[in-house]
């Protein structure tokens, strides 16, 4: 018993690092370079701001968006990781765990691909504003619009249903051993790609770098699951009443 309690800390101890770190990349101001001080911040602008040299902008855009998912996505996957380890009888819990927790972080690597490169389009296309990267606010209004929209679509239910319940989640989803353990973490993925891809997409309408946002997003993915009935609605109403608010200034 007391091995499991030490061994389930170190899961945490893991989990929550790699979430903490994940924060401090987004927020570190500078490091040491070999000839003085670089600016991470100045270098991630001065490569967006330069599209035309594509490797190197899909390169360290992805980056940054696979920091936000793991900053972003590890806390709000972690009651569904606790769960797990409440379910799960095999002897391999932490290698069951941290493959559950890598197929669920997979699913979102390949969403921050898709992002990076949307970015990428939307840049060279001269949609993104220089400086906050955000889209226009003409673009930015629907964009809040279409997230509001899809709060309320049957499909956002669906997928938010598996999100709130993760030992219902279990119960309809379960296969055993390790490679079960992985699958199981890319199906929840997958639901909760389903359930926050347009929250994510608002990172454009906010400044996809932009801390503030970050934060808030993280936030209300964090408190909708436990949102329900006419309350649910009350962020999507909001949404869509900032998204025309912005389209008549």
């Amino acid at each position: 018993m007391l091995l499991y309690r030490i061994q389930n800390l170190l899961t945490w101890f893991v989990l929550i690092s790699v979430t903490a770190v994940s924060w401090w990349i987004m927020t570190m101001p500078s490091i040491l370079w070999s000839d003085g001080e670089l600016d991470i911040n100045k270098f991630f602008m001065h490569v967006m701001m330069h599209p035309a040299d594509m490797t190197t902008y899909l390169t360290v855009t992805a980056s940054m968006w696979v920091v936000m998912m793991i900053a972003m996505m590890v806390p709000v996957v972690l009651p569904t990781g606790i769960v797990f380890r409440q379910v799960y009888k095999g002897t391999r819990i932490n290698r069951a765990s941290l493959l559950f927790f890598s197929g669920y972080l997979f699913v979102w690597f390949v969403f921050a691909l898709m992002a990076a490169c949307l970015q990428y389009l939307a840049n060279i296309m001269g949609y993104l504003q220089a400086g906050s990267f955000s889209l226009k606010a003409i673009l930015a209004g629907l964009l809040l619009i279409l997230a509001g929209l899809y709060q309320l679509s049957p499909m956002k239910e669906m997928c938010l249903r598996h999100c709130q319940s993760p030992l219902g989640f279990f119960i309809g989803n379960w296969r055993d051993g390790l490679l079960g353990a992985s699958i199981m973490g890319a199906r929840h993925g997958l639901y909760c790609v389903g359930c926050c891809w347009m929250l994510m997409l608002l990172m454009f309408a906010g400044g996809t770098m932009s801390l503030l946002t970050m934060s808030a997003l993280c936030f209300f993915m964090l408190f909708e699951r436990v949102l329900s009935g006419y309350i649910a609605a009350i962020p999507a109403i909001l949404m869509m009443v900032a998204g025309f608010w912005i389209l008549l200034l």
